[in-house]
């Protein structure tokens, strides 16, 4: 580098899974050591070299919880709801729903008055969500996918940055502990064949079948009036 020039240095780094979750964050500190002698080897007492200030930035990550409920009833406990949480990339006008960890089985949970049937997502970061009822109990109805978006908001150039704000769509999460929440009902009955479905088609068949036969009764009968 020329006297008098600039550059720029950019490093990455990934969150584990031991990274911990809510307002606390992930700290994370850097900083260059330079030397204006080209020569020297990076040994000896009399080091000519410098320092940048540290550069200490703090990555967030949060959970989602999901509550399932039913309107009737509940499902076996060998039969509990599964969940697929999917995320969106675009790239131009292209969209790609890529899958968020691994499927997630409902808990059930009760403490003698109240049964509760939740899921975790946990480490995710902001952005649009597809929630994806995997499994379903036999004797419910599938429960429609739940698009969602979550945004956070903290501090840039603080010199300890926090969490100031966490939602999913409209909807307040805990900063403190960074956590969101999102609601799936279930419903008692089977899915009816949908419109230009597999199931619709069975019944047009169906029905032509019975024109058909109809159909040809009636010719049967009037031949054997004629005859």
């Amino acid at each position: 580098v020329a006297a008098g020039g600039k550059f720029t240095v950019e490093y990455e780094s990934t969150l584990n899974d031991k990274a911990v979750i809510g307002s606390t964050g992930n700290p994370n500190e850097a900083k260059l050591q330079y030397s204006n002698n080209p020569n020297y080897t990076g040994e000896g007492a009399n080091s000519p070299t410098g320092e940048t200030p540290k550069d200490k930035v703090i990555v967030f990550t949060y959970q989602l919880n999901v509550n399932k409920t039913f309107d009737q009833g509940t499902p076996a406990d060998n039969d509990l709801p599964k969940f697929t949480l999917y995320k969106s990339y675009k790239s131009g006008e292209q969209e790609e729903w890529r899958k968020v960890g691994e499927e997630i089985t409902v808990t059930k949970t009760s403490n003698g008055t109240e049964t509760k049937y939740t899921a975790s997502f946990p480490r995710i970061d902001d952005g649009n969500y597809k929630l994806v009822e995997s499994h379903t109990p036999a004797g419910y109805n599938t429960a429609a996918d739940t698009l969602f978006t979550v945004t956070a908001e903290h501090d840039i150039e603080a010199v300890n940055p926090l969490l100031t704000s966490l939602k999913i769509d409209q909807t307040d999460g805990n900063t403190t502990n960074g956590t969101v929440q999102a609601n799936v009902v279930n419903k008692k009955g089977s899915n009816l064949p949908s419109t230009g479905g597999m199931g619709t088609v069975m019944l047009y068949v169906a029905g032509i079948a019975v024109f058909v036969l109809a159909g040809a009764t009636l010719v049967m009968a009037l031949r054997r009036r004629n005859a």
